[in-house]
């Protein structure tokens, strides 16, 4: 009796692996996320911290009108973090490793690890 096992549940984790490493927040979304909570606060009448006022001078405005600027861009963070959560249920939706396969390349995620299970699951199969 031969046993055949799928391995698309450890493929399936490995390319969950891959995702959240891709969309992993790096420092520039921190930076984003806290001039955006300033500018919130500037806006609501707040005062700006000095930090603030030194990146409005670099940019040649006034503090609210930097607050506005950067209130009126998408929130770099959440759009991230929408991408890796569809990213996810879409992976977890895939009833092949080709469809896992095409959902990494569609957000741009390097699926090494896939095909590097693919290819130690051939490597082991054929009595190497």
């Amino acid at each position: 009796m031969k046993i055949t096992l799928n391995p698309l549940k450890r493929l399936l984790e490995r390319a969950e692996q891959r995702v959240n490493l891709h969309f992993h927040p790096q420092g520039v979304d921190f930076a984003h996320d806290r001039k955006r909570a300033m500018s919130r606060t500037i806006v609501a009448g707040g005062e700006p911290a000095p930090e603030f006022t030194e990146a409005a001078a670099i940019e040649g405005l006034d503090v609210l009108e930097l607050a506005e600027l950067i209130l009126s861009k998408p929130d770099a963070v959440m759009v991230r973090e929408n991408a890796r959560r569809t990213a996810i249920v879409e992976l977890r939706a895939a009833k092949s490793i080709d469809e896992l396969e095409q959902i990494l390349d569609k957000h741009g995620v390097e699926r090494r690890l896939v095909s590097d299970i693919m290819a130690q699951r051939r490597h082991s199969g054929s009595g190497a």
